[in-house]
């Protein structure tokens, strides 16, 4: 513990980076679009590669200049992070943004690159319905019943069915998948209620 936290008071009085260089790291910083890059509102956003540091970036939006470092998701998206300042850079497919989490508010939004702009193009042309985009029910599933019978009980998944008079009724019903089952499917007709 001793040598841990001597090791790194060294590291900080001599100016030396104290941020461990990983593979997971270097993987992610490999991914990472720079570049100047628009946002929207006309807010723009320069990111570049650290050449003093490895799979580390520099940011700079309006006044401010960021040091970000790769961060692992879960979710595969890229996440950059200034731990000081509190800013992150999210970039995915066909957009990034800058957030400031300390301040709790997005600083800019719809950053798109060219490749990103690129992929958001393909995902409003493709015929791949997207995560909340409405799919019409392919087809309907078809009910066929018969009326109801006195004196026996089915239990459906809201309970017994029960007529004016309180005698328990039951109800059959055939799911058929598509509507030429339903055509073949034969009509009972009513029975008439036994005294």
């Amino acid at each position: 513990m001793r040598c841990t936290c001597l090791g790194l008071l060294t590291a900080l009085c001599l100016g030396l980076p104290t941020w461990a260089q990983t593979p997971l790291a270097s993987e992610i910083a490999a991914q990472v679009q720079v570049g100047k890059i628009p946002c929207e509102l006309g807010a723009m956003v320069d990111l570049q590669a650290d050449p003093k540091v490895e799979s580390q970036f520099i940011l700079k939006h309006g006044k401010d200049t960021f040091q970000m470092r790769p961060v692992a998701t879960s979710t595969g998206v890229i996440r950059l992070e200034d731990a000081k300042s509190g800013a992150v850079w999210l970039q995915i497919s066909n957009k990034s943004m800058l957030m400031n989490q300390k301040l709790g508010r997005r600083l800019a939004d719809e950053c798109m690159t060219p490749q990103q702009a690129a992929a958001g193009v393909a995902l409003k042309n493709s015929a791949t319905p997207g995560l909340l985009d409405v799919v019409a029910p392919a087809a309907t599933a078809a009910v066929v019943t018969t009326p109801p019978q006195a004196g026996a009980a089915v239990q459906t998944r809201a309970g017994p069915l029960q007529s004016r008079d309180g005698l328990v009724q039951s109800r059959t019903a055939e799911i058929s998948p598509t509507p030429s089952a339903m055509a073949s499917a034969p009509v009972v007709p009513p029975r008439p209620p036994t005294p």
